[in-house]
C-alpha cells in the first residue's frame, strides 16, 4: 500500500504543539523550563541546581513536570499552569506557508497539548495560524493526565469524536504515538533523529516545521493539496572534537581540565553558567574533600598549584555515636590516616571555589571549549562518531560523548539505559559555620538519628576564627523546617545536634537544601558514550565518596583514552571502562546505602547496635586498617 494511498483515508489530522508548529530553535519551551524551575525553587525550596534536576526526573518519569508534582507533594495545579506558561511569544513569526499547508488538509484539524489550551491559542495566534482548526485541547481537558498515558488521550479523543482509523498524529516526543498508534491512527515523528520504534509509520529526519514540505515532496499528502514555496532549510554550524562532556558540574568541568590538559580537544555544554561566589544565588555552599587517590588527578589536570592556598586537611575522620537519651556523644573514635601513610586522607575545598578554579583553568586551555547557557537535546550515534543536537540548534560531532549531566541525565535516556533509585525521604542542609574550639584538621560525623550530621574543616576565616563546612542529614520535614528557623534558632539547634564536639556553632553565611538519594545506572557505556559522575550513580553524602569516585572515573577514561588514541571512543576502549568501574561503581553504592540506613535508625535497640558495631570496627585493628583503604581512601582504577 503506498503511503498517499494511506494518507487519502484520513479525515482528522491531530497536531502537537511545542516543537511541532513552530521550530525549537525559537526556545519558546526553554522559557517554560525556566518558570517551571523557579516554581519548583520556590514552592519546594531546593537550589536552582536540585529544581532543575527534578524538573527533568518527573518529565522523564510522568510525562510531565506537573504531573509529577501533583502525585509526588500534592499541588494544585491551577496557580502552577498559570504561572508557568506566562511567557513572552515575541520569538514566534507568523509562518504563511505552514498555515497554506494546514488549510489545505481536507477534514478536521486539531491540537492537542501537555499545555493548557489558553496558552496553545497565543501560540497559534503567534504563528498565524488562528481560524485553522477545528478544536484546541489542553491538559484540562484531560482532566489533567498527562501524554503520554492513554487515559490522557482516551478523554481527548472521545471528547472530540473522530474516528481513530481515520486520523493521524504529528509529534516531536516519540513517546507521545506509542498510545495513538496502538489506538489505530497513524503516527508521524517529527524529528531529525532517526527512530525505529515499531509504533511510528513515518519519520521524516527533518526540522519540525518542515514536514509539509517534506511530505508534498514525497506524495504523501492527499491528492489536490496546494504545494506552495518549499522551505529553505538552515545549515547548523558544524563542529567536530574529540570530546564532548554534557555536563559542567565539578565532575564535568574537572573531566574537560584533565582531557584538555592531556592535548584531547574538548566541548563541555552546560544549561546554567557555573556561580563562582558564596554570595551569588545558586552559589553551591557544600565542600568537598578530595581524598588521596584524587591528588594525582588535580596535578593532572593542572588545578593543585591553584588550591593550595585554600587546603584544609583532613588529618583525622572521627566518628561519634550519640545516639542515646541525649544529644551527647557516647562513642567516640578516631581513625588517624597516619595507621596508613604520612598523607592526611583528603583536602577540603568548598565547592564554588572549585568551580571558580576550574574556569580559570578552561580558559587557559585553547583546546577546550565550554558553552555554558546551552543543553543537549538530541544524540546520534555511528560505528565511529557520535553527533549531538545542541538547544542552539548547532550540531558537533566527536569520537566520544561523555554523559557528566547529573542524575536526570538526557545522555543517558537518550541512549536507553535504565537506572534504579533508591530514596529514603531524607533531606541535607549544607552551610559553614565558626566555632570556639579549634577542629585540628579532623572531619566528625555525629550519628544520632535520621542522618549523619557531618563538619569538615575549612581554612579559618577573616577573623581568623575557626570554620567548617557542615552537611546535615535528616527527614525531609525536620529539613526543611530547621532551614527556616531565625539565626539564633538555629545555631542553637545546630550546637546540640553536633553534640558541643567544637563548643558552640554560630552559622557563617546562607543555608542551602538538598534531596538525597542513592541511584544507580543500569550500565555505563553506549555506542562511543560513557557516563561518570551522578549520571552513572549518586549516594549519599557520607564519607566523602560522591565526588571522588568520579574523580577515580575521570582518571580511568583519561587513561584509556591515551591507551587508545588511535580508535578513541571504541568498542573495546569502552568495555573496558565498563569492567573497570562497573562492578565497584555498584558495589560502592550498595554499601553506601547501608551506611545511610543505619545512620538513620531511630530505635534504641537499632541505636545501641550502631553504636556496638562502632566499637567493634576500631578496636579490631587489621578490620579498621581494611576498612580505612576500602572506605575512606578510594583506591584508583586500573585501566
Amino acid at each position: 500500500m503506498s503511503l498517499s494511498f494511506e494518507f487519502s483515508k484520513i479525515n482528522t489530522w491531530v497536531f502537537d504543539l511545542d516543537n511541532t508548529l513552530y521550530p525549537p530553535k525559537t526556545n519558546l519551551f526553554a522559557q517554560i523550563e525556566k518558570r517551571m524551575t523557579k516554581w519548583v525553587m520556590q514552592t519546594l525550596e531546593l537550589s536552582q541546581v536540585h529544581a532543575d534536576e527534578l524538573r527533568l526526573q518527573y518529565w522523564q518519569s510522568y510525562g510531565t513536570t506537573l504531573a509529577g508534582l501533583m502525585r509526588e507533594h500534592n499541588v494544585d495545579p491551577g496557580p502552577y499552569l498559570t504561572d508557568v506558561h506566562d511567557i513572552s511569544f515575541a520569538p514566534l513569526t507568523p509562518d504563511p506557508i505552514l498555515a497554506g499547508y494546514i488549510s489545505a488538509l481536507p477534514g478536521r484539524r486539531i491540537v492537542y497539548t501537555n499545555g493548557t489550551a489558553d496558552y496553545a491559542t497565543k501560540v497559534i495566534a503567534a504563528r498565524g495560524l488562528e481560524g485553522l482548526f477545528d478544536a484546541i485541547y489542553g491538559v484540562e481537558d484531560a482532566d489533567l493526565l498527562p501524554k503520554p498515558e492513554f487515559g490522557a488521550f482516551d478523554r481527548v479523543f472521545a471528547k472530540d469524536g473522530f474516528s481513530r482509523q481515520t486520523a493521524a498524529m504529528f509529534e516531536d516526543d516519540p513517546r507521545n504515538l506509542q498510545v495513538p498508534h496502538a489506538m489505530g491512527l497513524k503516527t508521524i515523528l517529527i524529528s531529525e533523529l532517526p527512530n525505529s520504534s515499531p509504533f511510528i509509520d513515518h519519520k521524516p529526519q527533518i526540522y519540525l516545521t518542515s514536514w509539509p514540505n517534506y511530505f508534498c515532496k514525497h506524495s504523501y499528502l492527499p491528492l489536490g493539496v496546494a504545494q506552495p514555496q518549499r522551505y529553505i532549510l538552515h545549515k547548523d554550524n558544524m563542529t567536530q572534537t574529540d570530546i564532548i562532556i554534557s555536563g559542567g558540574g565539578l565532575a564535568g568541568l574537572m573531566a574537560a581540565a584533565a582531557f584538555g590538559a592531556a592535548g584531547f580537544s574538548v566541548t563541555c555544554i552546560e544549561p546554567t553558567p557555573p556561580v563562582t561566589s558564596p554570595q551569588d544565588q545558586g552559589a553551591d555552599l557544600r565542600s568537598t574533600a578530595i581524598l588521596q587517590s584524587s591528588y594525582a588527578l588535580l596535578e593532572r589536570a593542572g588545578i593543585w598549584a591553584k588550591l593550595t592556598s585554600h587546603v584544609a586537611p583532613l588529618q583525622v575522620m572521627r566518628i561519634i555515636d550519640a545516639g542515646g537519651a541525649e544529644p551527647i556523644a557516647r562513642v567516640s573514635k578516631e581513625f588517624d590516616a597516619t595507621d596508613l601513610n604520612d598523607l592526611p586522607f583528603g583536602w577540603n575545598f568548598p565547592n564554588w571555589l572549585l568551580r571558580r578554579v576550574l574556569l580559570e583553568r578552561l580558559a587557559q586551555l585553547p583546546q577546550v571549549n565550554l558553552r555554558t547557557g546551552l543543553s543537549c537535546v538530541g544524540i546520534f550515534t555511528r560505528l565511529d562518531y557520535v553527533q549531538v543536537r545542541l538547544s542552539s540548534g548547532d550540531k558537533l560531532t566527536a569520537k566520544l560523548l561523555i554523559g557528566a549531566d547529573g542524575r536526570s541525565s538526557f545522555v543517558r535516556t537518550a541512549s536507553n539505559i535504565g537506572v534504579k533509585t533508591w530514596r529514603y525521604g531524607q533531606k541535607a542542609l549544607a552551610f559553614a559555620v565558626t566555632h570556639k574550639e579549634a577542629h585540628h584538621n579532623i572531619s566528625t560525623e555525629v550519628h544520632r538519628t535520621g542522618g549523619p550530621f557531618t563538619l569538615v574543616p575549612l581554612p579559618d576565616d577573616v577573623q581568623g576564627r575557626p570554620t567548617s563546612a557542615v552537611v546535615w542529614m535528616d527527614h525531609g520535614p525536620k529539613v526543611l523546617a530547621h532551614a527556616c528557623l531565625d539565626q539564633q534558632a538555629f545555631d542553637k539547634a545546630i550546637t546540640e545536634r553536633s553534640a558541643g564536639v567544637l563548643g558552640p556553632l554560630t552559622l557563617l553565611g546562607p543555608r542551602s537544601v538538598w534531596p538525597i538519594i542513592s541511584q544507580l545506572a543500569d550500565h555505563l557505556v553506549g555506542e562511543r558514550m560513557a557516563l561518570m559522575a551522578e549520571a552513572a550513580r549518586v549516594v549519599p553524602p557520607i564519607g566523602a565518596q560522591g565526588l571522588n569516585m568520579s574523580l577515580v572515573d575521570i582518571v580511568c577514561l583519561l587513561d584509556l583514552a591515551q591507551s587508545h588514541s588511535t580508535d578513541l571512543g571504541s568498542e573495546a576502549m569502552l568495555a573496558a571502562y565498563q569492567k573497570a568501574r562497573g562492578f565497584e561503581t555498584k558495589a560502592r553504592v550498595i554499601g553506601i546505602d547501608a551506611l545511610n540506613r543505619a545512620s538513620m535508625v531511630g530505635a534504641p535497640a537499632l541505636r545501641d547496635l550502631r553504636s556496638l558495631g562502632l566499637q567493634a570496627i576500631y578496636e579490631f585493628k587489621p578490620l579498621r586498617r581494611t576498612l580505612m583503604k576500602k572506605g575512606l581512601v578510594l583506591q584508583r582504577t586500573q585501566a
